[in-house]
Formats: C-alpha cells, structure tokens, sequence
C-alpha cells in the first residue's frame, strides 16, 4: 500500500497540476480543430491518449503540444497525415506563400527506454544520443520535394532532463575545445585557443568509423531542413483577478541546417529565436536575453 499525500502537499501541487491540465486541453482543442483525431490515425492517437504506456502517452501528448504551436505560434494551417518517403507517414503539411512544409514530431523520451544503445550506464537517459536517433529517424521519413522540420518536443513530465540551447548546438553542429601548443609535424608550437569540432549531425561528412556517411561523399541530415525545439516549462502568471497562479509557457528555438537541401524560409520563425548561417558563420538572429515569453 501506498500512503495518500496530505493536504498541505495536494495544496502545494494543484496549482501546477491545474496549470499543466489546461496547456493539455490547449493542446488537445488545437489537434481537434486541425483534424488530428480524424480516421485511422486520430483512432491511433486516441489509444495512445487513453492507455497506459507512459511512452505512448508522451508521443501523443508531445504532437498535440506541436499542433498547439505550429498553429497558434507560428500562425500555420496544418494539414495532418502527409504521406512522407517510401510510404512512412509523417505528422503534419503547412502550405505557406512559398510553397509546402514537411514536420515531424519527435520527443526523444518517447524512444524505447531498454535500446541499450540510447543510454549511458547511469540512470539518466543520453540527450545526445537520442536526438541524434531522432534525426535519424526523420531523415528517413522525409521526402525530397521541399523543406522538412523537425519538431522536438521537451514536456515538463519529462522531469529534469536538459534541452537547453547549448545542448541541441552540440548535437547538431558540434563542439569546441581548447588547442593545446603543441604542433602534430614536430616543428614549433601553435598558440592555444579555442578550436570548434564540426562533428554535429548538421556538419560532419563521417561516420563514427571514418567512412563516408553517405555513397555520393555529401553530408547526411541534408532532407532536414531545420530543427524547431519546442521546451515547456512553468511561470509564475498574473490572472485576470489578479492572483499569481502558475502556467506551462513554451520555449522556442529554430536550428537551421546550413547544408539542407531545401533550406527553410527564416521569416516562418521571425518571431523566434533563429540559428542561422551568416557567411561561414552561425549566429543567433534574436538576442538570447530577449526571448521571453518564450523561454529562459
């Protein structure tokens, strides 16, 4: 048996409890009203939303939660279900004035949690790893007939896992490191610094084992045009009767591949924080310290 939490611990969690039930019945009315529970597919949706497998539970929800922001944030009307490559399904199609997007959705906790593959050997599930399974997994569902995005999804039920910023720039553009003053030929020293490794799924040309990740030489991930994270998280709110009580806001940042084959129009995410290329390098288009509401 398990004991009941006493009133002051059900006092201090029903505001967030409340807060986190209306941004799922924000969710649940967006994927409604763009026909997400439609046919086989919404049937499909409907189980996972009712079931009892929290992994399913967390795919369904993350979609919602996708449908919410691509329609509502980003102001897009949705068409769900497109078929993607080589018969796969993918989630949504959004007709813009400069033509048609591919999105799917991924939340990269949903993934089978015993792939001993996604995993290190403590308890705390590998972003890195998981995203990049999540790249993977999109490349091969994308078509090649215009820009396709990836939206990851990061829910507060998910618990303390990191999706900040710095981490979805290592996963898919690489990371940097310190030069030590040592010169590799043998003559004379470099000076330290700072050098950056392009070993991010956007960037790198090689697998893990040195060979080409694909036949013709060219980089991999090129059908993903960009990366939309979609991060929740709780804020303190001022209501209409002017109590403070809590609510899930939504934290937004678009990852543009420099290397797409298809690159996606920056002005779909101009309300939002952009990484995009500028010349040889990539920069952020919105200062990091004004994002709000959108996230920390």
């Amino acid at each position: 048996t398990h004991d009941l939490p006493s009133n002051s611990e059900v006092e201090w969690k029903l505001p967030t409890l409340i807060a986190q039930q209306n941004a799922w019945s924000d969710y649940l009315r967006a994927g409604f009203a763009c026909g997400m529970f439609n046919g086989e597919k919404g049937d499909e949706l409907r189980c996972r939303l009712q079931g009892m497998d929290d992994n399913n539970f967390r795919s369904a929800i993350s979609e919602l939660s996708a449908a919410w922001v691509l329609t509502k944030r980003f102001g897009l009307a949705l068409t769900p279900y497109p078929p993607g490559r080589q018969g796969r399904t993918l989630e949504f199609r959004a007709g813009t004035a400069h033509g048609s997007i591919d999105l799917e959705v991924k939340n990269p906790l949903s993934l089978d949690m015993d792939d001993p593959t996604l995993d290190g050997t403590d308890w705390m599930p590998n972003f890195s790893k998981r995203l990049g399974r999540s790249m993977r997994d999109a490349e091969e569902q994308f078509g090649d007939s215009g820009p396709n995005v990836l939206i990851i999804a990061g829910l507060l039920i998910d618990g303390s896992i990191s999706w900040g910023k710095e981490d979805f720039v290592r996963v898919l553009y690489g990371t940097s490191g310190i030069r030590p003053p040592v010169n590799p030929g043998g003559t004379g020293v470099y000076a330290p610094g700072q050098v950056f490794f392009p070993n991010g799924a956007f960037l790198r040309t090689r697998d893990d084992n040195g060979d080409h990740r694909n036949p013709d030489g060219l980089l991999s991930n090129r059908r993903v045009s960009a990366v939309i994270s979609v991060v929740e998280f709780m804020v303190d709110g001022r209501t209409e009767s002017g109590s403070d009580e809590p609510r899930v806001v939504c934290s937004i940042r678009v990852y543009h591949n420099p290397n797409a084959v298809h690159p996606l129009d920056e002005n779909l995410g101009k309300g939002f924080p952009q990484f995009c290329r500028r010349g040889q390098r990539m920069v952020w288009t919105t200062p990091q310290t004004n994002v709000e509401p959108d996230g920390p």
